[in-house]
């Protein structure tokens, strides 16, 4: 039934029903209900906030590692240098270590090659003295004769040889 204060429609066919303008209301529900869909997508934005943050930490990390990874790389690299240059070095000081031992060796050869066999009165040592001699002088012509070789062997190594293409004489 309508009351005196609130407009009606006009048709009598249709059913009256109150319009209240007056209404906080939003359409279709009170004034505590969202409108339909909001709730969703409030979660959606959530979740989508959450896994955006997932992403950028995940990312952070991975900076972090690839980091930590190449100051490794470097390090590993500057201590492998590091150990060349000791492993060069030891090199060079044995190579010095040798060639005094050799020049000492050359040095007490040549006193045994310069000595002066009259001035040695016991005959088994100038024995000795003479076979050491020619321990000596057989070593350095052996040395002298593959050393040239060696030389000419660069020029003249495969003389007649199966690379040279000549026949047999």
């Amino acid at each position: 039934m309508p009351t005196p204060n609130t407009p009606t429609s006009g048709s009598t066919g249709l059913p009256s029903f109150e319009i209240n303008l007056s209404s906080d209301d939003t359409a279709g529900g009170t004034s505590s209900q969202r409108p339909l869909g909001v709730k969703k997508a409030k979660l959606k934005k959530k979740r989508d906030d959450k896994v955006s943050e997932l992403i950028s930490t995940m990312k952070e990390g991975h900076r972090d590692l690839l980091n930590v990874l190449q100051q490794g790389s470097t390090d590993l690299q500057q201590n492998y240098d590091i150990r060349m240059l000791e492993l060069q070095n030891e090199k060079k000081k044995l190579e010095i270590r040798q060639q005094k031992i050799a020049l000492a060796t050359l040095q007490e050869e040549n006193k045994i090659l310069y000595m002066d066999l009259n001035m040695i009165s016991e005959p088994e040592v100038r024995d000795m003295v003479r076979k050491e001699r020619a321990k000596i002088l057989q070593k350095r012509n052996e040395a002298r004769d593959q050393q040239e070789h060696e030389t000419f062997g660069n020029y003249f190594g495969d003389l007649g040889g199966s690379g040279s293409n000549l026949g047999d004489y």
